[in-house]
């Protein structure tokens, strides 16, 4: 009541309390102080049930935080348009949101026909559909996402919106492919020794071991001297 004194006869604010059970709940307290010359001062207190409003509202901010992730995440509605992406989208392929808004999410044209049908039956069967797929940037460069796709259903059980999160993968499987190339030609029918800077070997191929007649573990921690004694 000191409070609503104080601002001219009316205050507001939101309180927490703890239910029977231990949930949270929050109500709006509305506080209304009169005086009058003629008649004792009065105060009214009304509480007002706002739990499901702040709910609402703190699951509108997790989602909203997690929509900025690091990953790619575009939102798409039944007619497979896309409405929504976020920032990492943008950074990853080069669009502007305003430019992204109502292309076409996923579209046959991009893919070949059997994965296209084979993605989307998926979707539809299972509710959601994981893989790789290689798209392109907005300045036409390919790139190799792993993907994510899932199917929002409404109230009435029909599919509403499709959300889709990615991550770019490009490097990731150009270096895998880097180091499958590397290790074949370590595997080569010339002898091959890796050292490090102090010349000390770390590794050696199998025609090394074949060529010189010292085994792998006999050469590992020497240096290329071993091989004049």
């Amino acid at each position: 009541f000191q409070y609503a004194k104080e601002a001219n006869g009316k205050y507001g604010c939101e309180l927490p309390f703890n239910g029977i059970k231990g949930e949270a709940l929050y109500y709006h307290l509305d506080c209304l102080f009169s005086t009058d010359e003629k008649a004792p001062a009065t105060g009214r207190i009304t509480l007002t049930d706002v739990t499901t409003r702040r709910l609402a509202e703190e699951q509108q901010r997790i989602a909203a935080a997690a929509f900025e992730t690091q990953d790619c995440i575009i939102i798409a509605d039944a007619e497979k348009r896309i409405v929504r992406v976020n920032k990492a989208f943008c950074r990853i392929t080069g669009y502007r949101t305003e430019e992204a808004i109502g292309l076409a999410f996923f579209s046959s044209k991009r893919y070949k026909n059997e994965l296209y049908q084979e993605l989307w039956a998926a979707v539809a069967r299972d509710g959601h559909w994981r893989g790789e797929l290689w798209d392109k940037r907005k300045t036409g460069e390919s790139f190799l996402m792993a993907i994510n796709i899932t199917a929002v259903k409404d109230n009435h059980g029909d599919i509403g919106h499709y959300v889709a999160d990615f991550i770019d993968i490009t490097k990731i499987r150009r270096d895998e492919e880097a180091l499958r190339i590397a290790a074949a030609a370590f595997q080569s029918q010339e002898s091959i020794m890796v050292t490090d800077t102090k010349r000390v070997i770390l590794r050696v191929n199998e025609a090394f071991t074949r060529i010189t007649g010292y085994s792998a573990e006999e050469a590992i921690g020497k240096t290329p001297r071993l091989l004049r004694s």
